[in-house]
Formats: C-alpha cells, structure tokens, sequence
C-alpha cells in the first residue's frame, strides 16, 4: 500500500493492494497445477507400469533336528521349522514319562506328617519368619498350599514334594509342612556357588541359609532330603523322577529361572515328573519385572510335550496353581471356592458388564483370584494354623 504524506494528511493509494491480491492467485494457481501434475505422474506409474516381480521365500523341507544320541541340537536356522526360539530346550513325547502315559506310581498312603505337629504349629505361628524371604512373601499361598495338600491325600495323592529355585527355603518351609512321612522331599538351586550361570539375575540362593532353614523346623539335609540339585534346572534330565528314584510329584514350586525358555524347561520337568492330580506352582507370574515368566508358562501350554492340558485354577500373590488334571481342577476350584475359611479372600468373577459378571478365566477353564492385602499377619498365622494336620 503507497502513503504519502499531503498538507499533514496521510493519503493512501489503492492500485498497490489489488496488484498483490492478484500475484497471491496467482501463485495459488501456480502450486494447485504443480500439484495435479505430480499426481498424475505418480498415477501413471502405479498404474501403467508392469508389476514388479515378488521373490518369494520356501519354507525349508522339514529336518530331524535330533543327534543319534535322541537329544535335541541346536541346528542352523535354515534347518529350523520351530516356532519356538532355537534356545528352548524342548522334550519329545517319548523323553517325557507323563506324556507316554499317567504317571500311577504314588508314594504309600501315610496320613502321618514328616515333620513333628509341634514343630509345625511353631512355623506356621511365626517361626518361618526367621527365614529370609525372596523377591515376594507370602501371606494366604501359604494356608492354601495346606488346605490344597489335605484335599490331594484326601483323593489317595501321594508323592514328592520340591522346589525348583528354594533361595533360603521360606517357602520351601510352607510346602515341606504338607508333606507325609512317606513322601520324599526334592530341591534345587544354583546356591552361591554357581551364581555366574543366574542368567536373568532372578534370585540368590544361599547353601548354608538353606540348611539352617531346613534345621529351625526339624529337618535335616543329609537325612530327611532325598536329593538337593546344585545347578541349573537345563542339566535336569525329562525323566528326572525315574533317574533319580523318587516318586513323581505332588507338590511342586517352580521359581528357578526367569527368562521364558528356563520357564518353558521348569514346566517341563515338572510336568514330565507328576501323578495325575498334581500341583504345579508357577511364581512371578504376571510379575512386571519378569515378563519371561508369564510368556515361558503359555508357550508350555500351547507348545509343550503334555497332551492331558495344563489346568490353572488359582491366581495368588503372584503365584499360578495348576493342575494336569481337568477333573481335580474342577474339584480344586469347588472345594477352595467353597470353604468357608477363604471365602472373603478368593473372588471367580473379574468384573461385571450389562448386569453379567464375567468369570476368571485362563487356557479355557476358569480359575479364582486372591485378595489378601487386607489379610493381617496375625490373622493368616491363626487361619495356617487351622489347616496343619
């Protein structure tokens, strides 16, 4: 716009803003052409030039991926129609007992408990604070594990006890409670020893703590053990319980490795090793900090040697309950959902939508959910108490 300055009067001239409203159209115009332009090139080329040529890729013939020894290898990844990672350490059918057929071997009924009624009354009343806990304690698993236990030898269960990954034993302590004295008792760790091997740094096991945890309840190593593994759990052989000469399991934690191919291996000898029937505790599971727990334990029952299914019933503390049993999961589920001891701490249902609530549910069968936060230290002592038998 021109000013100019008359007689102290600004005077404005009007041919100078029409000639720069006329250049902006311009330009407009100018950019909306080049536009279409270059549409109509990229249209061409898509439409107007031959189809380019897609390689393919072929799937690689199927291979054994076995040694003449009957042990899996680790073959190049042409040679690897898998679709778990090349590092799990997988069982065939037939290295796997439990798959081949049900495992009926069960230790001899005894309703009479290993470990002495008063030793027990003094863990369960508070003694087994003296042992150092792991990366979670425990308040209601605990009185669940001997409520679990009572009904198993109730349906004639009987067999071994153990845990794979024990740190200091205080939960190795709560499942050592349940067992008769006709049963065997298991567990394994890397201890302080082998501690370069704990590859996901999921724990710290202390030989010696171990055995004075053992001792402040009654037991001792070298006579009431059957056998304490030092080691990584992948050195344990699939038919474990045959090599080893002990019963299949009853009970057993599974809280050593926490990636998900140690979790997929645990499952594995575990599941290999146990009576119909038995229970199978899976720590860490949905645990934030341990991802690989919860992804090892659905690529096992998806992906594992175990055809008969894997039954979780109970979800607690951030511990699973599972079961190789479909009709013991549902006499688990009923007979906890039942009594009447529990019945403020465990929950079926999930939430509610449009008036219907939508139950717990995991692998295609349901299971229940604890809630113990408002459950008091003194209260779960008299409520453990109540379950020692």
């Amino acid at each position: 716009m021109s000013v100019f300055m008359v007689d102290k009067e600004i005077v404005t001239c009007p041919e100078r803003p029409r000639a720069m409203f006329k250049m902006g159209l311009s330009m407009a115009f100018l950019l909306f052409c080049a536009n279409m332009l270059l549409l109509l090139v990229l249209i061409q080329r898509d439409f107007m030039s031959p189809p380019a040529r897609v390689a393919m890729a072929v799937d690689p013939p199927l291979e054994d991926i076995t040694t003449n020894t009957g042990q899996p290898t680790a073959p190049e990844s042409s040679r690897l129609p898998r679709r778990l990672p090349r590092d799990f350490r997988m069982a065939r059918p037939e290295e796997c007992p439990a798959a081949m057929h049900k495992l009926t071997n069960y230790a001899p009924a005894s309703m009479k408990s290993k470990i002495p009624y008063s030793r027990q009354k003094k863990f369960v009343l508070g003694g087994y604070q003296q042992i150092d806990k792991g990366s979670g304690d425990y308040k209601l698993v605990a009185p669940l594990v001997a409520k679990l236990s009572k009904l198993q030898h109730e349906q004639g269960i009987f067999g071994t006890v153990g845990e794979l990954g024990v740190h200091h034993g205080r939960f190795t302590g709560a499942l050592y409670m349940t067992a008769r004295e006709t049963e065997k008792l298991i567990a394994a760790d890397l201890f302080e020893d082998l501690q370069y091997q704990n590859v996901d740094v999921s724990g710290y096991g202390n030989r010696q703590a171990f055995r004075q945890g053992l001792e402040s309840y009654g037991l001792n190593e070298t006579t009431d053990l059957h056998l304490v593994h030092t080691g990584t759990t992948e050195d344990l052989p699939f038919d474990w319980h045959v090599q080893s000469d002990f019963e299949p399991f009853r009970l057993i934690s599974v809280d050593a490795g926490h990636t998900a191919g140690l979790t997929f291996n645990d499952l594995e000898i575990a599941f290999c090793n146990s009576v119909p029937g038995s229970i199978v505790i899976l720590d860490d599971f949905f645990h934030n900090l341990w991802p690989g727990v919860t992804e090892g334990f659905f690529q096992f029952a998806s992906m594992g040697p175990i055809d008969n299914g894997v039954y979780p019933f109970l979800r607690c503390e951030g511990k699973a309950f599972v079961t190789n049993d479909k009709a013991l999961h549902k006499h688990y589920y009923k007979m906890l959902r039942s009594e009447p001891k529990f019945k403020l701490f465990l929950n079926a249902y999930a939430h509610q939508v449009r008036g219907s609530k939508v139950k717990y549910m995991m692998n295609g069968v349901e299971y229940l959910k604890c809630s113990s936060d408002k459950l008091k230290r003194d209260t779960m002592h008299l409520l453990w108490n109540s379950l020692v038998y």
